[in-house]
C-alpha cells in the first residue's frame, strides 16, 4: 500500500511538473534574436561577426521570420541568397511555446523556432538546455528514478540484513548514525530511505547478480544505465549554465533522454512478492 501510494503521488507530481515546465521558459524571445535578411548573400551571413557564435540564424523578410539557416548544414563555399539555404517554416523547425520540456527532449531536432498562437515567439536551441528550468527538470527526473528504485526494493521485501550486507561497513555505520539522530528527534525513518542513489544502485546490482527477485527488478542493462542517470545530476549541478561546450550539451541532452525513457519503462513495473 505504501509503495502504491508513493508511486501514485510521484506520478501526480511529475504530471504537474510536465505541465509547468514548458519550452517557453527556455526560449530566447524574438526581440533578442539576431537575424539575417532573406536576400543577404549566405557567405556574408556566415562570416558576420555578430552571428559568429550562433549555429541557428533566423531569416527575415520585411521584418517577418520566414525560416532558419543552420550553419552546420550549409555546404563549404555556399553561395547565393540566404533564403536558398534556409529551412523554411514547417513542422521540422517549429515547436509550440506551451509544449512540455519533458516531451520536447525526445525530439531529434532541438533547434527550433517557437510559436505562440499564430506568431513566432522566439528561438530555442541546444545551448538553452543549460538554463535553470532544465536543471530543475533534471533534478526531478533523477529523484523520480531514485523513488522508483526505492519502491522496487521495498516491494521485494528484501530484509535490512540482506541489503545492508551489500554496502561497505562505513556506509552502514553512516546510515545507522543518521537513523539514530532522526529517531532521537522522534522521527520514524525507513532505513532504505536513508540510503544514497549509489547505495540503491549497488543493492540492485547485487540482487541482479544473484538473480534475487529478478522478475520484479530492472535487468542488468537498465541497472548499468543508472550510472549515466546519476551523472546527469552531477552535470547539471556543476555546469551552472556557464558551459558552452557542444559535447557537454549533447551529453546532457542524451542523459535527459535516457532518464526519461528509464522512467517510462519502469514506472509501471510491479515487483512480485518476495521468494521464500
Amino acid at each position: 500500500m505504501v509503495v502504491e501510494n508513493i508511486g501514485a503521488d510521484f506520478k501526480f507530481t511529475m504530471s504537474g511538473l510536465e505541465k509547468g515546465l514548458q519550452v517557453a521558459y527556455i526560449t530566447t524571445p524574438t526581440a533578442q534574436l539576431l537575424c539575417c535578411q532573406h536576400d543577404e548573400e549566405i557567405e556574408a551571413v556566415l562570416t558576420r561577426t555578430d552571428l559568429s557564435s550562433f549555429d541557428q540564424i533566423p531569416v527575415q523578410e520585411r521584418g517577418v521570420i520566414i525560416g532558419l539557416v543552420k550553419r552546420l548544414a550549409c555546404p563549404s563555399g555556399a553561395q547565393g541568397q540566404a533564403r536558398r539555404h534556409m529551412v523554411p517554416l514547417g513542422e521540422s523547425i517549429l515547436v509550440s511555446s506551451d509544449a512540455s520540456l519533458l516531451e520536447f527532449i525526445q525530439n531529434d531536432s532541438l533547434d527550433r523556432l517557437v510559436i505562440r498562437g499564430t506568431k513566432i515567439d522566439g528561438l530555442v536551441t541546444r545551448s538553452d538546455f543549460l538554463k535553470l528550468p532544465v536543471t530543475l527538470l533534471a533534478f526531478a527526473l533523477v529523484t523520480h528514478v531514485e523513488t522508483l528504485m526505492l519502491n522496487m526494493l521495498r516491494a521485494t521485501g528484501v530484509t535490512e540484513e540482506v541489503w545492508s550486507g551489500y554496502l561497505k561497513s562505513e556506509r552502514r555505520k553512516e546510515i545507522r548514525d543518521r537513523y539514530k539522530k532522526l529517531t532521537d528527534k522522534r522521527a520514524d525513518p525507513d532505513l532504505l530511505e536513508l540510503t544514497y542513489f549509489s547505495d540503491k544502485q549497488k543493492i540492485l546490482e547485487h540482487m541482479a547478480e544473484k538473480e534475487m527477485y529478478a522478475p520484479g527488478l530492472p535487468d542488468k542493462e537498465s541497472i548499468k544505465q543508472l550510472s549515466e542517470i546519476k551523472e546527469l545530476r552531477n552535470t547539471v549541478a556543476h555546469t551552472g549554465g556557464r558551459v558552452e561546450s557542444a559535447d557537454i550539451i549533447q551529453e546532457l541532452i542524451g542523459r535527459l533522454q535516457l532518464t526519461r525513457n528509464w522512467i517510462e519503462r519502469w514506472q509501471t513495473n510491479n515487483a512480485p512478492s518476495p521468494e521464500n
